[in-house]
């Protein structure tokens, strides 16, 4: 198997050989130093035409003495730069770890809504799919059977008269009620966020529209028996202006 390089350990490799080059560019400087400066001491003493070898060991002393002093001061100021730049090399590392790290919680957490919305979805669908097969089962399908009968019979009646037939006509009255209330249903779940709206409306507008048409009249004067509660089959008058469009 392959070895992968690091890019932290080839980093800090790079670091290292640059260091190590600065150091003998250092040294080399150094030694010049301590060779110019001996040399330039020496030329003035056999110019001055000194002839103490005391002097010559003094020059040389001093020379030496300086230029490890200059030396050693310059690679006092080198140190002090490499490490400079290490130290802001590290700081940007992890500055850039940070931000790395920030980023990966940042699209965990959008990942993680994205599925939690996904689900929510999901669920909506499931529950709007359970509606539609219980507007079909046969129960439901006995009592809506009766419903273009009625729409049929109450097209030209107003409110009170709707009521009124509703009153004398048990199948029909039951009729009405039932699927008055089933779309009353469907409205406070729609509004809750409980189910897949677009879903339901695909299938069912078209029963809401046809029920607002015969029956707002009738709903409107149930209200007003009730000394004006608005609140009587509210919801299905809303699902109806909800869904005109």
């Amino acid at each position: 198997m392959k070895n992968k390089h690091n890019p932290d350990t080839t980093n800090q490799t790079n670091d290292l050989i640059e260091i190590d080059t600065l150091n003998l560019k250092i040294n080399y400087g150094g030694l010049v130093v301590i060779a110019l400066i001996t040399a330039v001491a020496l030329a003035w003493a056999v110019i001055t035409k000194v002839t103490n070898p005391m002097i010559y060991l003094g020059i040389l002393s001093t020379g030496s003495t300086v230029g490890m002093l200059l030396y050693a001061a310059l690679n006092l100021k080198s140190l002090y730069r490499t490490n400079n730049r290490i130290l802001e090399n590290n700081q940007r590392k992890h500055t850039e770890l940070l931000e790395s790290q920030q980023n990966n919680h940042k699209e965990l957490v959008a990942l993680e809504k994205s599925h939690h919305d996904a689900l929510i979805e999901q669920d909506k669908k499931r529950k709007a799919s359970e509606l539609m097969q219980q507007w079909t089962q046969p129960e439901m399908t006995k009592i809506i059977t009766y419903g273009p009968i009625v729409r049929e019979k109450v097209k030209d009646m107003s409110g009170r008269e709707i009521h009124e037939y509703l009153e004398t006509t048990t199948d029909h009255y039951e009729c009405v009620i039932c699927i008055l209330n089933f779309l009353e249903k469907l409205y406070h779940m729609i509004e809750n966020d409980m189910l897949h709206e677009s879903l339901l409306k695909s299938y069912f507008s078209g029963i809401v529209k046809a029920y607002d048409l015969r029956f707002r009249k009738y709903v409107e004067y149930k209200q007003s028996l009730a000394h004006g509660d608005k609140s009587v089959l509210e919801g299905f008058l809303k699902l109806a202006e909800r869904w005109s469009n």
